[in-house]
């Protein structure tokens, strides 16, 4: 199964997609966010076109661990 991987950023929005086994995510796009109804519906227009079966959203972090 194909999965996406999403990096939420308060500008922009990291797009990764994964291979077939679950081994490797490579990056696909980077979005401008434009707000969350506008990004829901780009990412889900992503997820449909890659044929995705599951989205990953990741947990936001600074660099610092905070």
């Amino acid at each position: 199964m194909t999965r996406l991987g999403i990096d939420l950023g308060d500008v922009r929005i990291g797009v990764a997609i994964g291979d077939e086994l679950g081994l490797v995510a490579s990056p696909f796009r980077v979005l401008k966010s434009r707000g969350w109804e506008h990004d829901i519906k780009e990412i889900t227009a992503i997820a449909r076109d890659t044929g995705a079966g599951e989205i990953v959203v990741g947990m936001p972090r600074n660099m610092d661990g905070t």
